[in-house]
């Protein structure tokens, strides 16, 4: 089924906000999880109490989302609210990386993103036990911290190209697709040239996640000459849209060239997948470039909700007054994902 307009539980002027601060008790916990995000989007002081509430009391390692957001609004006054989750994060204990620990973890970046150490203790033990969580899940952010603080600094030095790449205690950063996005992201951000010999073997890993990844990061992290051929030959070649589109975004970050934008336009266009047709008006929506908004705006009836809610938070990029109107017409969609991302540009628009 396509979008729907106008069924009478559509989100109306001034309730964007309403909306997804109610979202953050709703029963489905992705939805929560999603309210989280949006709200860290939104950054509005409005939202701090209720994702302090949620993450408090929200039984669900999902709630990470609203961690981040916290940091993203900036209000210091929460610290001593979170700092108790790093002792008991108030998840199940499932002894693996989605349970208690990765919660933890969260909670004490968090507070260092919000000035407070209280959580270093936690994150150095994750790192003397070379874990994941450590290693993989936080340590793009970790790297990304500006060294206002010792204990930042030390965790960064922590952050080895060697440490992040090998095996660690489970044994599976060197093969899980997953984690392997993570530590690529990291080695973009480290910047050293043993991480992007690193980043070189990874466009060549069996998932396009990791090869999209892998491009993305080695631009990121200086790459020369030769090593754009290699990530060109990777846009023009890979047997998968999702890394091609990938790939040539990295390469218009690198070049400015916007041939390279035309080419996810025209990838995505073809796709018969319509998760890669979304991760192509992801792309646009990044590049925030006015000429797509035409195509964009082709995407807001799409038949999957995913596809129209990527294309309501492209054109809330974009911020051009034609794309923005037409978005808000999806604010009746039978998708609550979708009036949630039209929520969210709502929201945006009523706390400027």
């Amino acid at each position: 089924m396509g979008a729907m307009v106008g069924n009478g539980s559509g989100v109306g002027a001034g309730s964007g906000m309403n909306l997804l601060l109610g979202c953050l008790t709703h029963d489905d916990l992705v939805v929560r999880a999603e309210a989280g995000r949006l709200l860290g989007e939104v950054g509005s002081a409005r939202a701090v109490g209720l994702l302090v509430d949620y993450v408090r009391t929200d039984g669900h390692y999902a709630k990470m989302t609203a961690l981040r957001s916290l940091v993203q609004i900036g209000d210091r006054s929460v610290v001593d609210d979170i700092a108790p989750l790093v002792d008991d994060p108030k998840v199940f204990d499932d002894w693996y990386w989605h349970g208690c620990k990765s919660v933890r973890a969260a909670a004490a970046v968090a507070l260092l993103g919000l000035g407070s150490e209280a959580g270093v203790a936690y994150l150095e033990e994750l790192a003397e036990k070379d874990d994941d969580s450590f290693y993989a899940w936080f340590a793009a952010e970790i790297l990304r911290m500006p060294a206002e603080f010792e204990a930042v600094d030390g965790l960064q030095k922590r952050l080895t190209v060697e440490a992040i790449t090998r095996r660690g205690s489970r044994g599976i950063r060197t093969s899980d697709p997953g984690l392997l996005c993570m530590e690529a992201e990291a080695l973009g951000a480290l910047g050293e040239e043993s991480g992007r010999e690193k980043l070189e073997e990874l466009l060549k890993f069996r998932s396009r996640y990791v090869r999209g990844q892998a491009a993305l990061s080695l631009v990121e992290s200086g790459a020369n000459d030769a090593r754009l051929a290699m990530i060109r030959q990777l846009a023009e070649g890979d047997v998968a849209a999702f890394a091609r589109m990938k790939a040539s975004f990295a390469l218009w970050r690198a070049t400015g060239d916007d041939e390279w934008l035309d080419r996810i336009r025209s990838t995505a266009a073809a796709a018969e997948e319509w998760f890669e047709q979304a991760a192509g008006v992801e792309l646009l929506g990044q590049a925030r470039r006015a000429s797509d908004v035409p195509y964009l705006l082709g995407h807001l009836e799409h038949e999957q909700w995913y596809v129209r809610a990527c294309a309501v938070e492209a054109l809330d990029r974009l911020g051009a007054a034609d794309g923005e109107a037409a978005a808000l017409k999806l604010s009746g969609d039978e998708s609550l994902r979708v009036r949630m991302q039209v929520g969210c540009l709502l929201a945006s628009r009523e706390e400027a």
